[in-house]
């Protein structure tokens, strides 16, 4: 039986990289299905599904949509109508995906990728314990992420907050816009001034996830056992 460090250097040198829907990706799944077969006897089997193959294209597509609407309202004040409800649905779509109700993800879910399942059953015993069993559910992911810098060290804490921050900036430009574009209108003062300023800086705290996944875009792939080859090798 292989050990962890054979498992590890199998995942993450011979196959190597891993990502999302690519045939590395599947060889992963042959391999693991044939160690939960023939080393720990467990019926296993490859379970394909559709996904997005960058996690973060949905959130950016949300955040691109709002600023550049934004941008054209404040350059094109005419276009003020229809920069609120462009980015009320920008809202609306971002808040799905957070929701776990999406729909960029699903018009987007064209990459194939798949789960490895393998159960274990045990007999029932005699004196009817078994009865009340629990399922234990242990899982591991074998497909290779790329490095998030924004992840480590300090700022690894504040990443939650400056979401947060984000999509309540989000939230408040199509305020701004409705506010600045339709009730200001082309007046002039330290009013419109003020709320011009508001609106770009929501738009730019709306751009942080743009930002972020540009910089992931350009990230280089996690490399030996932090590939997620050490907690699929745990695992077996």
């Amino acid at each position: 039986m292989p050990d962890i460090k054979e498992h590890i250097a199998y995942l993450s040198q011979e196959i190597g990289a891993r990502p999302a829907g690519t045939e590395e990706e599947q060889q992963a799944a042959l391999y693991i299905t044939e160690q939960f077969q023939k080393e720990a006897g467990l019926p296993a089997n490859i379970e394909d599904f559709n996904g997005v193959s960058d996690p973060h294209l949905p959130s950016m597509i949300c955040c691109g949509a709002a600023v550049v609407l934004a941008l054209l309202s404040l350059i094109v004040p005419v276009l003020s109508i229809i920069g609120v409800i462009g980015c009320l649905a920008a809202v609306g779509l971002f808040a799905a995906e957070y929701l776990d109700k999406p729909i960029i993800s699903k018009l987007l879910g064209k990459g194939v990728s798949q789960n490895v399942v393998a159960k274990y059953a045990p007999a029932a015993s005699e004196d009817g314990e078994g009865a009340r069993r629990r399922k234990v559910i242990l899982v591991a992911r074998y497909d290779t992420g790329k490095v998030r810098a924004e992840l480590t060290g300090p700022t690894a804490q504040v990443m939650p907050l400056v979401g947060k921050i984000s999509f309540g900036a989000m939230v408040a430009l199509p305020v701004l816009l409705l506010i600045k574009g339709v009730a200001l209108g082309s007046s002039e003062g330290t009013l419109t001034t003020i709320f011009t300023l508001l609106t770009v800086i929501a738009m730019l705290l709306t751009a942080i996830p743009l930002a972020l996944g540009a910089l992931h875009q350009t990230a280089a792939y996690n490399e030996g056992a932090n590939c997620n080859a050490s907690g699929v090798a745990a695992l077996l």
